[in-house]
């Protein structure tokens, strides 16, 4: 079951702890800060997932929002776990948000960067403004983020479709 968001959210959808999905974060901190909005960060597992599938996730999240989302930038941030496929059910929870940033498919920078599925359901599906970011190796995402600093290296920026 698919978890509304609050008004004043920006959404950002991470996939796992690599390089786009924390350019992703980044470009997410920096839209809250802009908006005056809290971060919900998803992360969407897969319905066969084992027992602990959720905590783990959970606690990379956590982890991620910690080093990657200066506290003095963004106070509040929340994390959402869900199960299913995360094109549908980041589509699904857009609908509630400023914006949705998304990291571009791990392979982007050979494929392009709408190469992914999650990004082309996106497209088509997302009701507010999509963020697609790649950092393509070219910062350290290891290091943990500056207040002000999105280390974004690339970013698309998309408005959603008129019915």
């Amino acid at each position: 079951m698919t978890t509304s968001v609050e008004s004043k959210t920006v959404l950002v959808g991470i996939a796992a702890d690599e390089a786009n999905s924390v350019a992703a974060l980044r470009r997410a901190a920096a839209d809250a800060a802009l908006h005056g909005a809290r971060i919900t960060a998803v992360h969407v597992i897969a319905p066969g997932s084992g027992p602990h599938a959720a905590d783990e996730a959970a606690g990379m999240l956590d982890a991620m929002l910690r080093w990657h989302v200066p506290s003095a930038l963004v106070p509040s941030a929340r994390v959402c776990i869900e199960r299913g496929e995360a094109g549908p059910i980041l589509a699904a929870l857009s609908t509630d948000a400023e914006v949705l940033a998304v990291g571009a498919c791990a392979n982007s920078d050979r494929r392009g960067i709408y190469s992914g599925s999650v990004v082309r359901y996106l497209l088509v599906h997302a009701a507010c403004p999509l963020r697609i970011c790649a950092d393509h190796g070219r910062t350290l995402a290891s290091e943990p983020a500056q207040e002000g600093a999105t280390n974004v290296m690339a970013m698309l920026e998309v408005q959603p479709r008129q019915p």
